[in-house]
């Protein structure tokens, strides 16, 4: 997995933890809900000052979101859809 992905994945796990849609988030980070999209999906990767940003919204430190976790990821749903 690429360090790309590891932090989309866990910036997508943060934010499912939080109850934060994507749009929700996007609007916390200043960023388009594409962007987090594709941020999610490991094909993109912010800036340090979004990072920052990012896990501050997030509410962890900035390195959790480059450390590669398998048991954190299995408890996400396929999709996450926040109502």
């Amino acid at each position: 997995m690429t360090l790309k992905e590891v932090f989309g994945k866990n910036m997508r796990y943060y934010r499912y933890k939080k109850g934060l849609t994507q749009e929700k988030f996007a609007e916390k980070v200043d960023l388009n809900p594409s962007y987090i999209s594709e941020i999610e999906s490991g094909k993109y990767g912010p800036k340090f000052e979004k990072i920052e940003l990012i896990s501050k919204v997030l509410e962890i430190e900035p390195h959790i979101l480059f450390q590669e976790t398998k048991n954190t990821h299995k408890q996400l749903p396929n999709r996450v859809d926040m109502k």
